[in-house]
């Protein structure tokens, strides 16, 4: 992945989990704030989004020799 690529999706991952999580007597921007603060000590919302996403490429790469056996 690219730089600008890793940051685009690091950027989206934020974006979305504290969509996700809105309450709407919430402001975004507060919520977006306090999103960045637990991502920056490595727990929240987007770092579970994060491994998830690891974790499945991780798995994808155990059968990516499939693909070339047809």
């Amino acid at each position: 992945m690219s730089p600008t690529r890793g940051t685009y999706t690091a950027i989206r991952l934020l974006i979305d989990s504290t969509h996700d999580a809105r309450p709407h007597d919430q402001r975004f921007w507060t919520l977006f704030a306090k999103e960045i603060m637990d991502a920056a000590q490595n727990q929240g919302r987007t770092i579970k989004k994060k491994q998830e996403i690891h974790r499945n490429a991780e798995l994808n790469r155990a059968y990516a020799h499939f693909k070339w056996q047809k």
